[in-house]
């Protein structure tokens, strides 16, 4: 049996993020990443879902929708 780790790589909208840091949380992933996408202040971490070997996590906003 072989063990393998996963990366973890960050989807904003159609852009892939590469992982910063692999020691910090994902809340830490997304405020590094607030600093360059502003919209990312008031959004929210899901996943991960396993992707291409990777564990992806996607940043999504609430900005512009209703309710």
């Amino acid at each position: 049996m072989e063990v393998t780790e996963l990366k973890r790589v960050f989807k904003h909208k159609d852009v892939v993020l590469e992982d910063p840091n692999e020691s910090i949380s994902k809340d830490d992933v997304l405020d590094f990443y607030s600093n360059q996408y502003p919209e990312l202040t008031n959004a929210h971490v899901t996943g991960p879902t396993v992707v291409n070997d990777a564990l992806q996590y996607e940043f999504t906003t609430s900005v512009g929708t209703k309710g």
